[in-house]
């Protein structure tokens, strides 16, 4: 009932003008964060298409939507909401994309050193650490959709693929910024079964022919086709917690998504300290390191996990889109 009415509040709000689309898709996204569970929601007036989907992981479901099949996967997202738009501007295409994300849960596993599986489960005896994990976010990801062609009878016209990319991502159930749209050529708009056999010229003319005769297009069906993690940050914080749990000696085990499990045999181990000064010696003198000391409070400076995942941000940034 309330995804039907946020549909025809969407309906009025695009039927008396169409031009407030850039001013009315962040509200759009605002409107639907709540509506978990909700049918997707898609709307079509003169001419601009847009929508919101929501995807979660099967009830009990032991992978998310980024599983260890999924490029740069590691069973971390459990459910993400993706609204579009699709129009024209002078004649050219246009979309605009905004996605939120949730963690799975109940309990994610962050790496293993030798047999010893590291989860969120035992991470919450660090708050520190804990809290370091899960300002953690996605440096990049590519979502496969299918894109469907209605005409006016909401007879089915025709049907393509088109890869999302949603940009830059926020942290897990965090407020989205506003993005601003791109505009791809027509051949590159989305991808049907003609592109293997048409010159781009040719193409971007039948997919433009395509959009411009169909009274709905809805994007559906989204999956991650890939996704871009922190991996320094997260393997400062598997580091830090062997430190200090005395898990060093053992072989390092880093998840590198889809990749097969890596073992590092640790040469330089740190020796457990044990609790209490040996007999006949001085008490030891204990150096906290920089992120213990911002979890005390000791100093402001910038932790090691959130200058990894600062720097790994930035140098990600610089790369161009795909």
């Amino acid at each position: 009932m309330l995804g039907n009415h946020c549909a025809e509040m969407f309906k009025l709000c695009l039927h008396r003008n169409p031009l407030l689309l850039r001013r009315f898709f962040p509200l759009l996204i605002a409107w639907t964060l709540g509506l978990k569970g909700y049918a997707d929601i898609h709307v079509s007036t003169n001419g601009t298409h847009t929508g919101v989907l929501f995807r979660s992981g099967s009830p009990g479901a032991t992978s998310a939507l980024d599983s260890h099949d999924v490029p740069g996967g590691h069973d971390f997202i459990g459910s993400l909401t993706l609204a579009y738009g699709l129009w024209t501007m002078g004649g050219e295409p246009v979309h605009e994309f905004i996605l939120t994300w949730e963690w799975h849960t109940p309990t994610l596993t962050l790496g293993r050193r030798g047999q010893h599986m590291i989860t969120t489960a035992e991470l919450r005896k660090y708050p520190d650490l804990t809290n370091s994990f899960y300002a953690l976010k996605p440096l990049s990801m590519l979502l496969e959709t299918k894109v469907q062609f209605y005409d006016a009878a909401g007879n089915r016209l025709a049907s393509a693929e088109k890869v999302v990319n949603p940009g830059l991502l926020e942290r897990a159930q965090a407020k989205p910024r506003f993005h601003a749209p791109g505009s791809p050529r027509w051949a590159d708009f989305f991808r049907t079964r003609q592109a293997e056999t048409l010159a781009g010229d040719e193409l971007d003319r039948r997919h433009k022919e395509l959009f411009l005769k169909a009274a709905r297009v809805e994007l559906t069906e989204p999956q991650i086709k890939s996704v871009t993690w922190p991996e320094a940050a997260l393997s400062q914080i598997v580091d830090e917690f062997c430190r200090r749990e005395g898990l060093d000696s053992e072989p390092k085990v880093i998840s590198l998504g889809s990749h097969s499990p890596t073992t590092v045999v640790a040469t330089n181990a740190t020796p457990a300290v044990t609790s209490g000064p040996a007999a006949g010696s001085k008490p030891m003198q204990t150096r906290l390191n920089p992120l213990e000391q911002a979890a005390n409070r000791i100093t402001t400076t910038e932790n090691p996990f959130e200058r990894a995942a600062r720097l790994e941000t930035e140098k990600h940034s610089e790369k161009p889109s795909p």
